[in-house]
C-alpha cells in the first residue's frame, strides 16, 4: 500500500485589523468581537488548518498583547484553545447555534473537553451534557467573560457528566472532563 500524505495548510495573516479606539465602549466591544471570532474561527477551522497565525502579536488595536505587554481578550481566547484544544486533538462535534453560539466537543489524550463560545452580548445559560466519557475523575470550568475579566477564571464543577453553564455577555467557556484512570 503506498501511503499519500496530506501536505500542511497554514493560515499565516488571520485576524482583525483596525484602527485604534477613543471610545472605550466601542474599544471593549471590539475585543470582545476579536476574542470572540478567534475562538469561532479557530475552533471552525481546526478539522482542516494544521496552523493559523494572528495578524499583530503587539498591537492595542488589533493585537493579542497591547503596547504595554499586557495580554488582550483574544490572548486568552487563543490560550484557551492552545491548552484546552491543542495540535493532536480531535474535535468530534462542532454545533452552530443560529449565529449566537458555538459549541464544540474536543477530545485530547487527557480529556474530553466542551468549548461554548457566546457570540452575542446577552446572558445566556445552558445544560451541557458530555457523553462518552464514563464517571469523571475531575470536571472543571474554565471560563473568559470578556465583559467582566481580563483574564481566565478557573473553578471545579460537580463530579458529573452533566453541567450547567452560565454566560453573562461574550467569551469562552470549557467545561473539560478528565476520567478515571
Amino acid at each position: 500500500d503506498e501511503v499519500t500524505a496530506r501536505p500542511e495548510l497554514f493560515i499565516t495573516d488571520w485576524g482583525i485589523r483596525r484602527e485604534p479606539e477613543t471610545n472605550r465602549q466601542a474599544s471593549l466591544e471590539n475585543t470582545a468581537g476579536e476574542a470572540v471570532f478567534l475562538a469561532t474561527s479557530a475552533l471552525a477551522a481546526s478539522r482542516h488548518v494544521d496552523k493559523l497565525l494572528w495578524t499583530d502579536l503587539v498591537d492595542d488595536s488589533s493585537g493579542l498583547i497591547d503596547a504595554r505587554g499586557r495580554p488582550r481578550p483574544a490572548y486568552w481566547a487563543a490560550w484557551l484553545l492552545c491548552k484546552y484544544a491543542p495540535r493532536g486533538s480531535t474535535c468530534s462535534t462542532l454545533v452552530d447555534y443560529r449565529s449566537r453560539l458555538l459549541i464544540a466537543g474536543i477530545r485530547t489524550r487527557t480529556s474530553a473537553n466542551i468549548f461554548v463560545v457566546n457570540r452575542t452580548p446577552w446572558p445566556m445559560s445552558l445544560t451541557l451534557r458530555a457523553t462518552g466519557v464514563g464517571t469523571p475523575a475531575t470536571v472543571r470550568e474554565h471560563k473568559l467573560d470578556i465583559m467582566e475579566a481580563d483574564a481566565v477564571r478557573h473553578r471545579n464543577l460537580s463530579l458529573s457528566t452533566t453541567q450547567k453553564v452560565s454566560l453573562t455577555g461574550p467569551g469562552v467557556t470549557v467545561v473539560q472532563f478528565i476520567p478515571k484512570s
